[in-house]
């Protein structure tokens, strides 16, 4: 009975394995002892009564049969114990499968996630550069014009001036910079342009030109200065707002929707610049609804605006009614004439080595007197090169 328990046991626990070559070894060993188990039991049971009595007397049956008894244990007790190293292996290389499957499934998650991002990020860059568009779709015209003003010539003095730096330093502020015709308005305004990109980080600005109608429209000025606060400020507005579902326009953004978008995509805790030149040449309807818009500008943001005008305008007493703390800077000013007289010195010597047959010292002094006190600091860009042609 126990013998038959016993192979039950040891056959269940190799049949878990089968294509362990030792664990078949040890039960081809184990079977091997149980034959000749049985081999002996059947030789003992023929023996004649006589023979198993004088046995009885001298060994018992257990003493007989009991090494053989043994060495079956034996075999059981490798086949258990192999058994059991299996099932640890088993049970440890499971274990190691599911790390590996729960690591692939980790960097599968991860790789998808960062996909995903990725895609989100490409999603998002594309609205941005699609609302850019729609914002101002001449941006690169408008901005080519400021280039071409600043390279016209520097001026130190103004942004040295006490009232500008006063500007410069206050939150919503406003910075009139005065002078009579060609007195150089556009170009000290392209300084301060400059300046300002490069002291605070950026700031919104627009040239309107008498010649170009494209800079004269309250459209095109409020969509390219909308344009560049969002651009100065790409990494802090509050880009959700083109999510769930918003649809950019595919052309241009009319001024309002752009009005209506601003407020919940641009930081509010932060002070804005924005300089304007020239809006006194644009029509009198679009000037009237550019300076308001501004002034709602100013409502909403903490702005600072710096902006051009005739030394006897009265076009923007609306504005200069809607801020508390205002400046202004003239153009007629004693550094300005030496900046001036500068400039026209250094201009005339560079022209003058241009020529074919360039004049005399004397001339060229003639020249800068002439066009110094002829100019009085009025369209000097225009007549040089009446006065030192390169011929």
């Amino acid at each position: 009975m126990r013998l038959t328990t016993s192979w039950t046991i040891t056959q269940e626990f190799v049949q878990h394995f089968p294509g362990s070559k030792e664990l078949q070894t040890y039960l081809a060993e184990y079977l091997i002892r149980v034959v000749c188990l049985c081999r002996q039991i059947l030789l003992y049971s023929k023996r004649s009564p006589a023979v198993l009595l004088a046995t009885s007397l001298f060994s018992s049956f257990e003493a007989e049969f009991l090494p053989l008894q043994q060495e079956l244990d034996q075999w059981g007790l490798l086949i258990e114990k192999k058994f059991a190293s299996l099932t640890t292996k088993t049970v440890l290389d499971a274990q190691t499968d599911i790390s590996k499957g729960n690591r692939r499934l980790s960097r599968l998650i991860l790789s998808n996630l960062k996909h995903q991002a990725l895609l989100k990020e490409q999603a998002l860059l594309e609205s941005q550069q699609r609302l850019l568009s729609s914002l101002s779709p001449n941006q690169e015209a408008f901005e080519t014009i400021f280039r071409r003003e600043r390279k016209r010539g520097n001026c130190s003095w103004l942004l040295t001036n006490p009232d500008y730096k006063a500007w410069r330093s206050a939150k919503s502020s406003l910075l009139f910079v005065t002078g009579h015709l060609g007195s150089g308005k556009t170009v000290g305004l392209a300084n301060i342009a400059a300046d300002l990109t490069r002291k605070t980080g950026g700031c919104a600005f627009f040239f309107c030109k008498q010649d170009d109608e494209h800079t004269l429209t309250r459209g095109n000025i409020i969509g390219s200065i909308i344009h560049q606060l969002v651009y100065n400020n790409l990494g802090s507005c509050h880009w959700d707002v083109l999510e769930d579902g918003c649809r950019l326009p595919v052309g241009p953004f009319t001024v309002n929707a752009a009005l209506r978008l601003l407020p919940t995509l641009l930081p509010r805790d932060r002070g804005y610049f924005i300089v304007m030149d020239g809006l006194e040449d644009c029509p009198p309807r679009e000037r009237a609804e550019t300076a308001q818009t501004l002034l709602d500008l100013h409502s909403t943001f903490s702005i600072s605006l710096c902006i051009s005008k005739r030394s006897d305008s009265v076009t923007f007493r609306t504005i200069a009614d809607s801020f508390a703390n205002a400046h202004s800077v003239s153009l007629n000013d004693e550094t300005r004439d030496s900046e001036m007289q500068d400039y026209i010195k250094t201009e005339v010597q560079r022209r003058n080595l241009l020529r074919s047959q360039p004049f005399g010292a004397d001339v060229v002094s003639h020249i800068v007197e002439q066009l110094d006190i002829g100019a009085q600091g009025m369209y000097v860009k225009l007549h040089l090169p009446a006065l030192v042609s390169s011929y």
